[in-house]
This record gives C-alpha cells, structure tokens and sequence, in this order.
C-alpha cells in the first residue's frame, strides 16, 4: 500500500493535525483489473495501462488463465452489453472491494471467495509488489497535488476533509466519490503516460474532492439561487441535459469552479484549464464567469462572498437576454451538432463525387458509410437511440437537404458542398502547389486554440496560418442555410487524410490532426 500522510509540526496540537492525504493502488482493484486483463486477453476498451504492464499480466498469470475467477469476471463485465452499462457494472463491483480487506484475508466472502482463491494460487501480491515503484511512481506526484488542494479547499470554505484516491493502476473505473467518516474517498482510475493526462486525472480529483464542499455551500444559501434558474433554462434549449434541478445543475457549475481554480493554484498549467474551462462551458453555463469571480475573491470564504457572486449573476444575464448571452459565451462544438440532431431526428451525411478520380469518390463514400456506422454506434451508446442517419451524394442534395444536419466528407476537390463554404470555414484548405489546411480566425468571432504534442498542451495563436504537416480535421459550424441547424465537416488534404481523421471533436469547435500532434480549437461564430 502506498501511503503519504501530511505530517503536523509536533508542537501543534492534536486538533490541529493536519489531514490524511493518499492515494493507494488498491490491491483488490488492482487483482479485478488482472482477473479482467486475463478475462479479455489484454484487449478491451476499458484496459487501460501500459502495454509492458499488460504483457506481465499475461506471462506471470498464464498458468491460471482458466480459473473460475476469470470466467467469472468475463461475465460481470460481459462484452455483448452496451459500453455504458459494461462501465456501470465495472464502477459497482469496484465499490464492492475497496473497503475490504486484502480478499484472501477475508472471511464470508461468498461469490468473491473466487477471486480470493486465484490471489492465493497465483501468488498475486508478489506480482503486486515487483510493481510497487510503479504504483509509487504514479501516485506521488498526484498525492502532491491533493496535498496542496486540502490547503486551498480550507482557504475557500473555512474546513477540509481527509481524501483518499483508491484507485487502479491497469483498469479504467469510472471516477466517483463516497464519503466515510469525515474522509472523501474517490475510487476510479489513476495511470496517465503524459503531462496531459496527468492534468486530467488530478482534474478528475480535484473536481470529485470539490463536490461535498460545494454541495454544503449551495444547500446553505438556496435561496440565493432561487431566482437563477433560467441560467439551467438556456442550456436546456441547445443541449438534452440530465434531469438537473437548478440547485444540482449550480452545484456541477461551481465544483468544475472550484476544481480548476484549486487546480491552478496547486501548479496544473493555466493553458490545460483554459482548455477544460472551454471545454465544459456549453453544458456549464456561466462557467468562465464563477471561476473568474471565485479567482478575485479577498479576504475570507466563499461562504462570505457568494451572495455577491449570484447577484452579479442576475447582473451577467436576465431571463430575456439569457439566450443570447449564451449563443455569445459558449464556443459552437460537436455536442450541439449532436443534440440538434437528436431534436431534428435527422444527420445527412454527404460525400463528393467530384473528385477526377473516381477511386477518390469510392473511398470518400466508403467514409461516409464508416462514420454512419460509428455515429450511430456512439449515440445510441451514450443516449439510447441515433437519429435516422442517412447517406447522399453531393450532386444528389436537394435545397430542403441543405438546410439540415449536415456531415460534409471531403475537401473542396471532392465535395462541392464544402467547396461553397470553404472560404467561410475556420478551419479550410488553400492550394498553394499543394492543397494545405488553413486556421482562418477571420470567419469567426473569436478563436482560441491549443496544440497537444509529446503529451503537453501549449497554447498557439492562430491567424491565418497554413499547417503544413497537418493531414485531416474535423469542424463544427452553423448551417448557413438554416442557421438553428449545424454542419461538421470532415476532410483530409487527400482521401487517406480524410479517412484517417477520427477524433471527433465533442467538446470542441474543431480539430487538426498530423503525425506529430493534435490541435483543438473553440471559436464564437461571427454574427
């Protein structure tokens, strides 16, 4: 087990001891996440660590590949269900092992004995201790960061809770968050193999750590938020959101607040939370507005200061402007497209046939039909059902076709339909020699963009740039033809380029796609 607990100078009382701060490789998830890597063969979606790590699995546990802990596990997480309920089912078994003991030290275990019997024959705690620099590795530097956000969470609110992260080092638990005896506990994954992932899981914390705060906060000053239930109004319009109430929908605003402002200040770089800020704000609405409000907070906590922010909140919006306040705050990005679509009942989904090569129309429709198949796929998986998704060929469109949910396939040499739009599109292609994918910040409001290469994320400032190592993007935008509907564009420099773009931007306007790097960019379309 690793532990790190912040240590109190001796003289200080004991009430003054400062609170226990660990994160632990839990050994029991860690034995689910072994049972489920021999359970799938290393391959799932929900495997999540290196692939050497992978590989020691598979070798030091060859021997019992065919204990009934594995077929057992195989069906807990059966790969026939939908990916939603797999990762439900995944995050209650987890929760089923955490606050026990070591299993093999457990008594009355019932169906868990299973897993118990394969620890002791395979001797899984050796495999867990030649692993230990790892675990420790992984979770020092995160501890280090939770160390310093129990500080800023005292700042902020006048207390603070023990926290404690178990988690797992190979298996992707859904992050969640109990509470035990004045100790928050987060329970989900843990490994990242880059600054930016790092970034997101001490995100992932800080943000789970942030809610009972946040929820004793709202629930104290209800009546302050009374009034401010248009602000949950105006994001119902654009997004099918979950059955929030005002006072459940303030909270998530407020703790994704306070996370990323305890997040900076505990050293995660300004750029990611710039990102993620902009990232989260179409569905947590006025996001940008809290955080800075909380950022130039004085004296005392928030306890103090929040009937000052939710009257400046009636200042920032009133019912009869809150629509159009929106539609200027929130960057256009992929999860309009979706929900508009789910409203419509209706994507298009256009290729080009005006490519002089007919094998390139060929390999842009056999595109079309690939991203028929994946967006249907992944609707039905996160909402239940897909709107009715249909194929047509540019030359085919209508007048009527135009003006719905558009996915256009293919640049301006292929497609006609992106041709007549490329001049206006953020992102667009120029021909200078060769055809290249150009940032065009003059066809929108504003643009703000950040590169993510190597696993670090910089911030770039765009004009009209050519990017000459780019291969593919994707873009989201509003269907001049019928302004309430949406178009997302989906084209390489060639059809390989094309086809090989696959990074779907849902909580972006866009993204490029090279060898090298992947950028993402949020922009305010131009009225």
């Amino acid at each position: 087990m690793i532990l790190i607990v912040m240590m109190a100078i001796a003289t200080l009382p004991a009430q003054a001891l400062l609170p226990e701060v660990e994160v632990n490789v839990n050994p029991n998830l860690e034995l689910f996440a072994v049972l489920y890597i021999l359970a799938f063969n290393g391959s799932d979606p929900f495997i999540y660590a290196p692939q050497e790590y992978i590989q020691d699995v598979l070798t030091y546990f060859a021997p019992y590949k065919d204990h009934e802990a594995v077929e057992f596990i195989r069906r807990v997480a059966d790969k026939s269900l939908p990916a939603n309920v797999r990762e439900y089912l995944i995050m209650k078994f987890s929760d089923r092992l955490v606050f026990l003991n070591y299993l093999p030290n457990e008594t009355e275990l019932g169906e868990l004995e299973k897993l118990a019997d394969f620890a002791r024959k395979s001797n899984f705690m050796a495999f867990y201790n030649a692993h230990k620099n790892e675990y420790v590795k992984m979770s020092s530097k995160l501890e280090r960061i939770l160390e310093c956000a129990s500080n800023e969470y005292e700042k902020l609110f006048g207390r603070t809770y023990s926290f404690r992260a178990e988690v797992s080092y190979s298996l992707k638990i859904h992050p969640h968050r109990l509470i035990r005896n004045q100790t928050i506990y987060y329970i989900g994954e843990a490994y990242y193999h880059s600054n930016f992932s790092f970034y997101e899981r001490a995100l992932a914390m800080t943000h789970l750590f942030a809610w009972p705060f946040v929820e004793d906060l709202v629930n104290k000053n209800h009546e302050n938020f009374e009034n401010l239930s248009y602000y949950l109004g105006a994001v119902r319009n654009k997004l099918p959101l979950p059955s929030y109430t005002a006072s459940s929908y303030f909270k998530q605003v407020f703790a994704e607040a306070v996370s990323e402002h305890v997040a900076l200040k505990c050293g995660i770089p300004d750029d990611y939370i710039e990102m993620r800020r902009l990232s989260f704000s179409y569905m947590m609405f006025p996001l940008e507005n809290i955080f800075e409000g909380i950022q130039e907070l004085g004296n005392g906590t928030l306890y103090l200061h929040i009937q000052k922010i939710t009257e400046d909140m009636k200042r920032w919006a009133t019912p009869k402007n809150i629509s159009r306040l929106y539609e200027r705050s929130v960057p256009v990005v992929g999860f309009h497209f979706v929900s508009r679509s789910l409203y419509t009942g209706t994507i298009i989904i256009v290729y080009g046939t005006q490519n002089p090569d007919k094998s390139g129309t060929e390999a842009d429709k056999e595109t079309a039909y690939a991203v028929k198949r994946r967006f249907e796929r992944e609707l039905k998986m996160m909402y239940g059902y897909s709107p009715r998704i249909e194929v047509k060929a540019d030359k085919d469109l209508t007048e009527d076709d135009l003006k719905q949910n558009l996915i256009l396939i293919g640049g301006p040499v292929a497609n006609k339909i992106t041709a007549q739009l490329n001049d206006n599109l953020p992102i667009k292609f120029t021909f200078n020699g060769s055809w290249t994918i150009v940032r065009n910040s003059t066809a929108v409001g504003t643009i703000k963009s950040f590169r993510i290469a190597s696993g670090n994320i910089t911030k770039v400032y765009p004009g009209l740039n050519a990017l000459k190592d780019a291969y593919g993007f994707m873009e989201i935008l509003k269907n001049p033809w019928n302004r309430n509907n949406y178009i997302l564009v989906i084209a390489g420099v060639d059809r390989y380029g094309t086809k090989n773009v696959s990074y779907f931007p849902w909580r972006q306007s866009y993204a490029i796609e090279s060898d090298s790097y992947i950028e993402v960019g949020f922009y305010f379309m131009a009225e």
